[in-house]
This record gives structure tokens, C-alpha cells and sequence, in this order.
């Protein structure tokens, strides 16, 4: 395949000098390099209609290797650690008092669990979710609920959403993290035994709460009725 490059443009958010091809008439799958007079060669590159199947399917399985509270034994990514942090958590505001919120995921960052972070996760995965049900319902994530009822990408963020539920209170507000007072460190989560404190609830913990769960109950309602009510009821 042959085409001619645009260019020179310069990249105002990194200042890189490049070039611009249309391969939009190169109809064969396969990996390809380009080769520019005064360039070299590039890097090999996929076309296909798949390209993106394997970025999906290692980000989508980084949130299966994030949970928290129970032991992670991955023989595909080598990720292994013992059940972590089982007794979350202490309340801040009362030390005599605890509350079971076991589960979801460790955040990025640290072992902590924020409602700011895995409201907006949730929702925007379920969105992508949306924009072509049958695709993301195809994928085969290899964790422990593959085979089940649900699809494995709808039953990933379940346990996120399982934890988001136990993070509301009677009176419907929602905390906003569990979380020790200070980091841990690079350790192991089975090695974290810090006290894990929930923190006060809030406003926009609430909102993002109530979003998040109102755009699971829509997603649920087609694959689990029972649960999507219950999560239609919290928002």
C-alpha cells in the first residue's frame, strides 16, 4: 500500500512534530510498518477490525485484579496475594462502631476506596457498556464468574457496585472512603492491617452515588430485574 503523508503539523499538546496517512482503502488485516523517504521505518502496527480487543480485554481484567477482601490467585497476569482487609471498616466520627464494607476495588493509587472514583467508573463503563451491549456481552474476561448468568463485563462492575451499595446509610447519603490514616506503603493488600476508617458522608459523594446507581439500574434491568431494582430503590 501506497499513499502520500500530511504534513508537517505540529501537536499543541506535545510540541511533537507529525505527519498525517489515510489508510482507509487498506482493507487486509494484518501488522504493517510504514516506510517514509528521510523517516525509516516505523514501528509494527495492527489493522484490523480487532485492534482494540486486547487493550479491552487487559483493562478490563486490571478491576478483577483490584479487589478488595478477598485472595487474588491470577495464574494469567501472575497476580497473587491472600484475602485482604476483612474487617473494613471503623467509623471515623465513633471508633466503637463498625460497619461491614467489604469488597469492591482498590483504587489506583493505594488500597483505599473511594465513592468519587468508583461512581464515575462504574458509569462510564456501564455507558460504554450501552453504546453496543451485544459485543461487551461477548467478551470473556477469564474470572470467576465467567460462565455465569451475567456477562462477565456486567458482572466485574457488580462487584464494584455490591460494595457502592454497602456505602449508603439509612437516610440514603453515602460515604465518602475507606481508607487508613496514612498510606501503606508498597506492600502487599494482606499486608495492610492498618485500621481502615470510613470517612464522613457527603454531598457530592451522594450525587455520584445516586448516578452511578441510577445507570446500573437501567443497564441491570435487562440481564437481572431483582437487581436492578434494588439498585433503582438506593439511587
Amino acid at each position: 500500500f501506497e499513499g502520500k503523508l500530511e504534513g508537517p503539523i505540529k501537536d499543541e499538546t506535545t510540541g511533537d512534530t507529525v505527519y498525517s496517512g489515510d489508510f482507509s482503502a487498506l482493507t487486509a488485516p494484518g501488522k504493517y510498518k510504514i516506510e517514509a523517504d528521510g523517516f525509516g521505518k516505523s514501528y509494527n502496527f495492527a489493522i484490523g477490525e480487532d485492534v482494540h480487543a486486547t487493550l479491552f480485554y487487559t483493562t478490563m481484567r486490571s478491576y478483577f485484579l483490584q479487589r478488595c477482601g478477598v485472595e487474588i490467585h491470577d495464574g494469567i497476569s501472575k497476580v497473587h496475594h491472600p484475602i485482604c482487609h476483612v474487617n473494613d471498616g471503623v467509623m471515623r466520627q465513633n471508633e466503637q462502631e463498625t460497619r461491614d464494607v467489604t469488597g469492591g476495588w482498590h483504587d489506583a493509587g493505594d488500597y483505599g476506596k473511594y465513592m468519587s472514583t468508583a461512581g464515575v467508573t462504574v458509569a462510564q463503563l456501564l455507558l460504554l457498556y450501552e453504546s453496543d451491549p451485544a459485543k461487551f456481552a461477548k467478551f470473556a474476561l477469564n474470572i470467576p464468574e465467567s460462565g455465569g448468568a451475567l456477562p462477565d463485563f456486567l458482572a466485574e462492575i457488580k462487584f464494584e457496585l455490591d460494595w457502592m451499595l454497602k456505602m449508603q446509610d439509612s437516610d440514603g447519603g453515602v460515604f465518602h472512603k475507606v481508607n487508613t490514616m496514612n498510606f501503606p506503603g508498597g506492600v502487599l493488600p494482606s499486608d495492610d492491617t492498618q485500621t481502615r476508617y470510613i470517612y464522613e458522608k457527603g454531598t457530592s459523594d451522594t450525587a455520584v452515588f445516586v448516578g452511578g446507581a441510577a445507570v446500573a439500574a437501567r443497564v441491570f434491568a435487562s440481564v437481572d430485574a431483582e437487581y436492578a431494582g434494588k439498585l433503582k430503590e438506593a439511587a
